[in-house]
């Protein structure tokens, strides 16, 4: 049997340098429920709805170039990444020979606090074999933090939740992959109900193409990548399992 990947062993500076980068805007790590993070992939029609989010902002790597190019330029951010698609020397800087991604890194930092929402945008678009390992590292990073709850992605409409009631109004068709064994409900205006709690495999076909006419509920009891087919994120609401 394989033994797992161990825990990434966090610089201490690092940390450091992540606490005094958060405390002036407003509150300690412990206390900071919220981040933001921009990749190099980051495009500029989602840039408006992704700054609306006014969470501490991580730029991972290459992902520095689009927010220095865009009108949100005056925002304080801390960059992370090894440079190996930035001319800019990050403030936290990675060796390039590592065995996890800077996304992985960045995680592992935000994971010393309490966060509960993260928001991203430029995660996707690239190689396939990249947007997948984002997708492994952000389950891992959610399911080993009791508190996180959801993450929201900007350039390309889809929404991963970890447990409870996700309720949302849209029209047109959507899909649901589950990233573990999830239990799933969907009620509301939907072609394709599912009224009792009903098992979706991890990343099988069982949950593609259902249609929304309106207000929607899906419940979960396991984190599930809900993945919109429209030009942006229609407006969600999460109402958290209580532990």
């Amino acid at each position: 049997m394989k033994k797992p990947r161990p825990k990434i062993k966090l610089d201490p500076k690092h940390c450091h340098l992540l606490h005094d980068f958060v405390s002036p805007q407003g509150a300690p790590l412990s206390q900071t429920n919220e981040w933001a993070m921009i990749g190099p992939l980051a495009r500029s029609h989602a840039l408006d709805e992704f700054f609306r989010a006014s969470a501490p902002l991580l730029a991972i790597d290459g992902g520095c170039q689009p927010f220095l190019e865009s009108t949100y330029n005056t925002r304080p951010f801390l960059h992370i990444g090894d440079g190996d698609s930035t001319k800019r020397q990050p403030e936290i800087f990675l060796d390039s020979k590592k065995d996890y991604s800077d996304l992985a890194y960045a995680l592992a930092l935000i994971n010393q606090s309490p966060w509960r929402k993260l928001h991203l945008t430029g995660f996707f678009g690239g190689r396939f074999d990249h947007q997948l390992a984002v997708l492994g590292e952000l389950h891992t990073a959610m399911t080993a933090t009791p508190k996180a709850q959801e993450i929201l992605f900007y350039d390309h409409p889809l929404y991963l939740a970890q447990r409870g009631k996700v309720h949302f109004e849209y029209s047109g068709p959507f899909s649901l992959m589950s990233l573990g064994q999830t239990q799933v409900c969907i009620k509301g205006s939907v072609d394709y109900p599912l009224l009792t709690p009903t098992l979706l495999p991890n990343f099988t076909s069982r949950g593609l193409s259902n249609v929304a006419h309106g207000a929607v509920e899906v419940e979960i009891d396991n984190p599930i990548l809900i993945i919109f087919l429209a030009a942006k994120l229609p407006a969600l609401h999460l109402e958290p399992t209580r532990e």
